[in-house]
């Protein structure tokens, strides 16, 4: 027979009875077991079971069975899923009704009749409790003492409630998912670094993670439910922050506001950059949700680059040498300070529309072998060439020109600098002293030496003045920028510490170029040392630069030489080491240093290839000025050349000791 009316009354009351407790929160233990005695009451000679899926272990576990002996459920609770375990074991499994009418005779009780004996139970149906989601999740089971078969009462009964059973599982398991997403949801919002709050009209506090907490000097219980006006200072800021919370609720868009002003629980001004989007939860029906985002230390450094920039700017700007940098990869150029169109005569955005616009002025004489020198030498760093430019009102200028590469993290060139100067009126002195030099008698030939000394020490002097304003003028403004990044960097979340860190890197390879630009201009090492030391160095930097072994040899070189000699004598041996890495296709080079009391030896071998000692060039100091230089101070230059042995320059000079004067033997 089917459910009569009151029956069926009494099948939704209990089910509705079951649903409230469900609803207001009882424990799942507790649901089932009302549900089990709903059954019980509705068909008095049934005993009712529920079994849960335990799906890691293919097992049934306990749920409830409140009129089933303690001993039977305690035995029953593990029991295997398996198409021919018992009734509730093989309902899980085949995922329908599993009726057993003889506990006796039915094989899949056969495992099990000592205990179901000892049980006194007779017969059991059994029917999988289902969800949409989750698929068999239980068991719902009636025994009876004696074996029978079911009716159609029975059928509806266990099938209707199973359903009931179904909901009320779902629903814990949702229930369950959901406080572990809370769970997981405020973990992950009081993780991250930034200020995460939901605040709805009146200003209150609806969420809240640690960092406002901690922003607002308590804990996250203690902010949430408060209002603005509990935690901020004064009454403007509450007001300016409600309204923007206001501004987003009423037009229901998403807003960003770029800088907030924000005083936290140590009376720090931070500043905020906070976005704020609709929001709507929990009944509450307008609210904002929040994400503010302290960028107080970025502002701070970008205002430190911002100066270091000004500084950079105002240093390469008003100095009257041309400043350059080119990215190398994409044959673009980057920066060039104002005093190109003052040297050149031509603007800085036709040079930044063409990169190759600058040789165009260079003399057709001396266009080819400047631009095949750049091509081949700018990234090697062994790019310095003079020459002569034609402007456009038709002067002329020399042009001294230097290359500096700049690396990236691998080691690739990805940048060059450069200086280029003009030196036009040096070019005129050394011109007008040629031509000078030719009509002067012997006895004027002492003046015009004076006249070469002082213009190489002034030249000296500009190179170290210039060398100076690079390194303690833009070289302590990068290296300040750098400590202020680094000290940023270490507050910052990795997240953004990662970009500083690629700016930083940047900034740390410009400040080494800068470093090495100042050092190549005018090495302090000569001034601060000697003569020696300097000759050391330059050794030394000349072979690790061009792979080039190269021996030094120094015995008896008294210190407190003269300015004029240790000048001409290091750029000398500077022109000729240079001279045999560039052109010499050698393997190795030697210099030998020594000192017979009265004059100074320097030797610079190489074992490269032969050159016509006759065709010496005219370029930069060049072997012919280091000849006039030397004989003007009472010196001499020889030149051998030998297919086969290479060539051998020596330098002869006075010993002249600091003041002037020459010294016949003994050391310093």
């Amino acid at each position: 027979m089917t459910l009569l009316q009151d029956q069926a009354e009494a099948v939704l009351r209990g089910r509705n009875c079951v649903l409230e407790k469900l609803v207001s929160g009882a424990p799942l233990e507790e649901v089932l077991e009302s549900l089990a005695r709903v059954v019980e009451e509705l068909a008095p000679d049934q005993l009712c079971s529920i079994l849960l899926v335990d799906k890691e272990k293919q097992c049934l576990r306990h749920g409830a069975a409140p009129s089933l002996p303690k001993e039977y459920s305690r035995l029953v609770d593990g029991l295997a899923i398996g198409p021919q375990v018992g009734s509730c074991g093989a309902a899980a499994a085949l995922g329908r009704r599993v009726i057993a009418e003889d506990l006796e005779t039915h094989p899949n009780w056969e495992p099990f009749r000592l205990v179901t004996r000892k049980a006194g139970l007779g017969a059991c149906w059994s029917e999988p409790i289902l969800s949409a989601r989750r698929g068999v999740v239980g068991t719902f089971a009636m025994y009876y003492r004696e074996a029978r078969r079911p009716q159609q009462f029975d059928l509806e009964l266990i099938s209707r409630l199973a359903g009931v059973a179904g909901v009320a599982l779902d629903f814990k398991h949702l229930e369950r998912e959901r406080s572990a997403l809370q769970v997981q949801l405020r973990q992950i919002i009081d993780l991250d670094p930034h200020m995460i709050f939901a605040r709805d009209w009146e200003g209150r506090f609806l969420l809240a993670n640690e960092a406002v907490a901690q922003a607002y000097g308590t804990t996250v219980k203690g902010v949430t439910g408060q209002s603005l006006g509990d935690f901020h200072s004064t009454r403007e800021a509450q007001e300016l922050a409600l309204a923007e919370d206001r501004k987003v609720m009423a037009s229901g868009k998403p807003e960003v506001v770029e800088e907030e002003v924000f005083q936290d629980a140590d009376g720090h001004q931070r500043v905020l950059q906070t976005t704020r989007i609709p929001f709507s939860a929990g009944g509450v029906e307008r609210a904002v949700l929040g994400v503010a985002v302290d960028i107080t230390e970025l502002k701070a450094t970008q205002e430190s680059l911002r100066r270091s920039e000004l500084a950079f700017r105002q240093l390469a700007e008003t100095i009257t040498e041309v400043f350059w940098l080119t990215d190398w990869r994409k044959n673009e150029m980057i920066y060039v300070s104002p005093a190109y169109e003052t040297v050149w005569g031509r603007s800085r955005q036709s040079l930044f529309d063409d990169p190759a616009s600058w040789s165009e002025s260079i003399h057709p004489e001396d266009r080819a072998r400047v631009v095949a020198a750049f091509r081949s030498q700018a990234a090697l760093g062994d790019y310095e060439e003079e020459y002569r430019l034609l402007r456009a009102d038709g002067s002329l200028r020399w042009i001294r020109d230097r290359a500096f590469p700049i690396s990236d993290s691998t080691g690739e060139i990805y940048r060059v600098a450069g200086i280029s100067e003009d030196v036009t009126d040096r070019k005129n002195v050394e011109l007008d002293l040629q031509r000078t030099r030719d009509e002067l008698d012997a006895r004027s030939r002492k003046q015009l030496s004076s006249m070469q000394s002082e213009l190489l020490l002034a030249e000296e002097r500009e190179r170290k003045r210039l060398a100076g304003e690079l390194h303690d003028g833009l070289g302590q403004t990068i290296a300040l920028a750098h400590m202020k990044l680094g000290a940023l960097r270490k507050r910052l979340p990795p997240s953004e510490a990662d970009e500083l860190e690629a700016i930083a890197k940047w900034i740390e390879s410009a400040n080494q170029q800068v470093r090495s630009m100042s050092f190549q201009l005018s090495p302090p090492i000569l001034y601060d040392l000697g003569f020696v030391p300097a000759v050391q160095w330059l050794v030394e930097n000349v072979g690790e630069t061009h792979r080039l072994e190269v021996t030094l040899v120094e015995a008896g070189v008294p210190a407190g030489l003269d300015e004029r000699v240790c000048v001409l004598l290091f750029r000398a041996v500077r022109e000729l080491l240079h001279n045999v890495a560039k052109h010499a296709r050698a393997k190795r080079a030697w210099v030998d240093m020594e000192c017979d009391g009265q004059s100074l030896f320097i030797r610079v071998k190489d074992d490269g290839d032969a050159f016509d000692t006759a065709a010496v060039g005219m370029r930069g100091v060049g072997l012919f000025g280091i000849r006039e230089r030397l004989n003007n101070l009472g010196g001499r230059m020889e030149i051998h050349s030998e297919r086969g042995n290479g060539t051998e320059v020596l330098l002869v000079t006075p010993l002249i000791l600091d003041g002037g004067e020459g010294k016949k033997g003994g050391m310093a």
